[in-house]
């Protein structure tokens, strides 16, 4: 038997598989999916299994050393979907291979030394070295399958015995994977078998901290692992746990809510998704429906039917914060069988819910992008909630778009991709349109609830009537009538930051990263001037750099200055923030998210993480502190963007049982996209963006590949992109198919992490040519001062 390995040499664009043959002794054991130990020319080095054969097309063949993995932790679905993902994305199966093994698995916990010989062959060999230290730790290496290199240097003093055995192809260096201990997500803590209350006494004097972690269980009987941990030192958690006193176990939840009745819209929805998924055959569709609509309990209606029929379901939403919520709805449906991917996880919680994933003690995957390459091998249904979120696609390599991920894994295994929105991007829903989903709506919001009233303020007249203020006459107004009546109040801006840029008022010079071709943004948190791109951070000068002027001006509006000003406006009122910069710790989300849950406070301010997807009842009010902040940027999709984000933002008003308002603040009041947003009417927005798309031949029209140079030279960035474009040109000078080649011209964050950034867009229908042409840049040009990035389908072109 032979097995195809994939060697991953670490390359963004070349993958290595070569065949080997499979030793009799791993011949039971080995499967796809695992990693093996190789020998690669005189090195050895790690690689995957990709398939067997039996009919090789050489005739000499080197053998497989040993198994890395005691089962595989690959799917070979998930096999097929790597090598589909490296041809469209223009990557190596290896690269997609690091996004989709979470980093706990890749990690090696230690270096062990593994014998390239077996005893019959090797002992003569070692014998004669004539030491019996190397005897040893042969013997011992043979008896037990692999020793840790550090006990191999200790049984050997030093290095240079070991260097001789792996020259001469007795031994070899590999990893041990894993993790010494697995966590649960869904464990809790309570009394241990140890306690008695008759020490509490004794406990509250000599350990007060532990006192209090006891008490807190005497009076709760059962507390969740991950809030006991949050709350108390993690050594007196472990102190309680290694006496006894406490112990920690993993719970099973059932289900504890019963569905709703559904609606006439819900019911067909859950009835058409429900049949498809009953055919055992690929199908899409988009559930459109206004916000408020429904959609979760569609969701988890056709979630509910899917089980029954004993197939798993995968569910994934744009944000961790939106997560978060998500779990806590989904987990009172479907009980504990149900497992979370995403980045905010531990890698000790990720290895462990992956763990149960490959196992099969899931039936439900929820999380972020990347829980798309959860390994789910009966997969009948996948949803995408908030499907126009850019935040589904990586920016970073492999640049994948996690919808179209998921739709190639429904086409693999037969299942039925729902997508879900009320703004919808404009590529799916003419998708829809033309029949390639199947479009279900929700027209209207649940039960009594009406869709917020929204206002516009032109803040040019506010300018004009002496208003300085961040905050219209009618914004405010509208803000304390709320707070009166104890109603919450969302205020949205998608700036962070207390002020956005500093200027110099004598020249004009605008402080600028010295990494990035971007203005650093004023913190006042921190006292520091901070770069929202490559996270740097300068201390804030007084004095102009370039005239020596002492008017510098602090300008823009961020998050932070919102927050300030409601609190100085507001001093009663119980104010949060949530942005990137609230969020960065662990569970920092989810504790604003669940505070303003539970009416804790008055006003959250906020960029976009406040415009995906809550529900929370007592907001009556949202407040677009300014919504002109993304309508110019050089961008196609700068209109749609605006539109989605505002109409989501206007969304989280009104859910309750009292009416929701909206107040939009805009410098733009006659750009169509604010127009159509007040009127709730997508569908016009929708005609008039497709018009528009169709006279420029932008997507869906069209398929694009965007191919970004970049240098810490801006001279050999330019010189490279020109070459590249002359190539380029000169490869398609012949061609039938009709390709539009902008550029190269810089891009409009010029540098970027010290690096003078150049682009190349190439525009056209034949997506194959397209993907071919970003192949043979990548594969001609090659150099360790240049970087070349391929972008395919790319949302933003900054």
């Amino acid at each position: 038997m032979y097995a195809e390995v994939l060697i991953n040499l670490g390359l963004a664009s070349v993958d290595r598989v070569y065949v080997y043959e499979v030793p009799l002794e791993l011949a039971s054991k080995i499967k796809v999916g695992m990693r093996v130990l190789v020998p690669l020319g005189k090195s050895h080095r790690e690689g995957y299994v990709l398939r067997f054969t039996d009919k090789p097309g050489v005739a000499r063949f080197k053998c497989i050393i040993k198994l890395l993995d005691d089962e595989p932790i690959l799917t070979e679905d998930i096999l097929k979907l790597a090598e589909w993902m490296a041809e469209y994305y223009v990557c190596s199966v290896g690269a997609v291979l690091n996004s989709v093994i979470p980093r706990s698995l890749r990690k090696k916990r230690k270096t062990c030394l593994v014998p390239l010989v077996d005893q019959a062959q090797g002992v003569a060999v070692v014998q004669a070295f004539g030491n019996d230290k190397v005897l040893d730790l042969m013997v011992r290496l043979w008896e037990e399958g692999e020793v840790d290199v550090k006990e191999a240097y200790r049984m050997l003093e030093g290095e240079v015995l070991l260097k001789t055995l792996e020259d001469k192809g007795l031994v070899a260096r590999t990893g041990r994977y894993g993790l010494y201990r697995t966590v649960s997500t869904q464990q809790v803590y309570e009394l241990g078998p140890k306690f008695a209350s008759t020490e509490l006494p004794h406990l509250e004097r000599r350990a007060p901290r532990q006192f209090e972690i006891v008490r807190w269980l005497y009076e709760r009987g059962q507390i969740g692992a991950q809030e006991l941990e949050e709350r108390f030192p993690r050594s007196s958690v472990a102190s309680l746990l290694g006496k006894g006193i406490i112990t920690k176990k993993r719970v099973t939840e059932s289900p504890s809510e019963q569905p709703l009745l559904p609606t006439s819209h819900q019911q067909n929805a859950i009835q058409v998704i429900s049949s498809l998924v009953n055919s055992g055959q690929f199908a899409r569709c988009l559930l459109f429906g206004v916000t408020g609509s429904g959609k979760t309990e569609v969701y988890l209606q056709v979630v509910e039917r899917v089980l029954a029929l004993r197939k798993q379901v995968m569910v994934l939403v744009p944000e961790i914060a939106l997560a978060q919520q998500m779990i806590r709805v989904f987990s009172s449906r479907v009980g504990s069988r149900m497992a979370v991917l995403h980045s905010g996880l531990s890698d000790a919680e990720r290895y462990e819910e992956y763990r149960r994933i490959l196992t099969g003690e899931v039936d439900l995957v929820l999380g972020a992008r990347s829980a798309v390459f959860a390994p789910l091998n009966n997969l009948g249904l996948i949803i995408i909630d908030e499907e126009q979120e850019y935040t589904f696609k990586q920016e970073n390599f492999p640049r994948y778009h996690a919808r179209e991920v998921a739709q190639r894994r429904a086409q693999l295994q037969n299942a039925v991709l729902l997508l879900g929105s009320a703004t919808p991007s404009v590529e799916t829903f003419y998708r829809a349109q033309i029949g390639d989903y199947k479009l279900l709506e929700l027209p209207e919001r649940i039960g009594s609830n009406m869709l917020p009233r929204m206002q516009v303020v032109d803040m040019r007249a506010e300018f004009k009537n002496g208003n300085r203020s961040i905050f219209s006459d009618l914004l405010r107004q509208k803000i304390g009538e709320r707070l009166d009546k104890g109603e919450q109040v969302i205020l949205f801006l998608n700036r962070r930051g207390f002020f956005t840029f500093v200027m110099c008022r004598e020249c004009g010079l605008v402080l600028t990263c010295p990494h990035c071709s971007v203005p650093l943004a004023y913190h006042r948190v921190t006292g520091k001037l901070h770069c929202h791109y490559c996270l740097s951070q300068i201390h804030h000068q007084e004095t102009c750099p370039r005239c020596g002027s002492v008017y510098m001006r602090k300008l823009g509006v961020g998050t932070q200055k919102v927050e300030e000003e409601v609190m100085k406006t507001f001093p009663r009122a119980r104010v949060a923030r949530l942005d990137t910069d609230t969020t960065h710790t662990k569970n920092s989300s989810r504790q604003i998210i669940e505070a303003m849950t539970r009416g804790e406070i008055d006003v959250l301010v906020g960029t976009q993480m406040v415009a995906k997807g809550f529900d929370f009842h007592g907001v009556t009010l949202v407040g677009v502190v300014l919504a002109d902040t993304m309508l110019n940027l050089p961008d196609f999709r700068a209109c749609e963007r605006s539109f989605q984000l505002l109409l989501q933002a206007a969304g989280r008003a009104g859910r309750g049982s009292n009416p929701g308002e909206v107040i939009i603040q805009t410098y733009q009041p006659d750009s169509h996209a604010i127009k159509y947003v007040i009127q709730h009417d997508y569908p016009s927005f929708y005609r008039q963006e497709i018009r528009f798309r169709k006279s420029m031949r932008y997507p869906p029209f069209s398929r694009l590949i965007r191919i970004i140079v970049s240098s810490a030279t801006e001279r050999r960035a330019e010189a490279t992109a020109s070459e590249l474009g002359r190539l380029i040109r000169e490869l398609l000078s012949g061609h039938d198919e009709s390709v539009d080649i902008l550029g190269p011209g810089p891009c409009y964050l010029a540098k970027l992490r010290d690096r003078y950034r150049f682009q190349i867009l190439l525009k056209g229908s034949n997506q194959d040519l397209l993907t071919s042409v970003g192949r043979y840049i990548i594969e001609k040009s090659r150099s360790s001062n240049i970087r070349i990035d391929v972008d395919v389908d790319p949302l933003f072109m900054m």
